[in-house]
């Protein structure tokens, strides 16, 4: 039923905005969901799956997309270096979270469990085409946060390893 909402979405958005719409299977179980949901969209799209393609070539094309609804977590992770608008359609905490701490909650994260799922999706595809900038520099400022916060655990465990490394060679 999420696949039935998520392509009437992406079927309003792709009439509005003359967009070409490009299906990304991150995973080999994406798969299947790929084809049915390309069998629901009436405008032009292509799928790209990670069984035809490696991560190099999916991070490329997935950094080179101009709006991104994504229900994986490792589609949004990768696009946040283009500061892309992006959609969540969550299924797993884990994008939840991401969404949460990018801020990025309020208007642009979903469930596939949402009953109005297919309006809501319109209206948020419609606020993040119109939002564009403003979701660049959110995600500038968490980026700048996030990349603080990994260098501050990446010094830690430098010194957690020195030092337990230490301990266990000198006994």
């Amino acid at each position: 039923a999420y696949l039935d909402r998520i392509a009437q979405a992406v079927n309003g958005y792709a009439a509005d905005y003359r967009c070409h719409i490009v299906l990304i299977g991150m995973e080999k179980l994406d798969a299947a969901a790929c084809r049915d949901l390309s069998a629901q969209l009436h405008h032009p799209h292509s799928t790209f799956l990670s069984r035809d393609y490696n991560a190099f070539a999916l991070t490329a094309l997935l950094r080179n997309l101009s709006m991104l609804i994504s229900s994986r977590y490792h589609a949004v992770v990768l696009s946040l270096k283009h500061r892309l608008p992006v959609v969540a359609v969550s299924m797993d905490e884990r994008l939840d979270n991401l969404m949460r701490e990018l801020e990025l909650e309020q208007g642009y994260l979903y469930h596939v469990e949402d009953t109005h799922l297919s309006r809501a999706l319109s209206e948020a595809l419609d606020r993040a085409e119109q939002n564009r900038a403003a979701i660049a520099a959110q995600i500038d400022r968490q980026m700048q946060y996030y990349y603080a916060t990994v260098t501050d655990m990446a010094v830690f465990l430098k010194g957690y390893l020195l030092e337990n490394l230490q301990c266990t060679n000198g006994m």
